[in-house]
């Protein structure tokens, strides 16, 4: 939040921030409705994880740590202003 506020240009403080506010939210529903729909690609149920067959749960960090990895790929087009 104390970021979103600085990003925020001068004069139109209120809108940038509930533009900001609204994309962080949006991008959060995403998440999660993706996420859910990811669980149903391998095994991480309850049961699984009892038997010690943790090969869904390693499978899932391994997505998830590269689509969050993956935003460096972007850096590169970001304005150096």
């Amino acid at each position: 939040t104390i970021m979103m506020v600085h990003l925020c240009p001068s004069g139109s403080e209120g809108a940038s921030y509930a533009m900001f506010t609204t994309m962080s939210n949006s991008a959060y529903t995403l998440a999660t409705a993706f996420s859910t729909l990811l669980l149903g690609v391998w095994d991480v149920s309850k049961e699984a994880m009892e038997r010690g067959d943790l090969g869904g749960m390693i499978n899932l960090t391994w997505l998830t740590t590269g689509i969050q990895v993956s935003g460096l790929l972007f850096v590169g087009l970001l304005p150096r202003t």
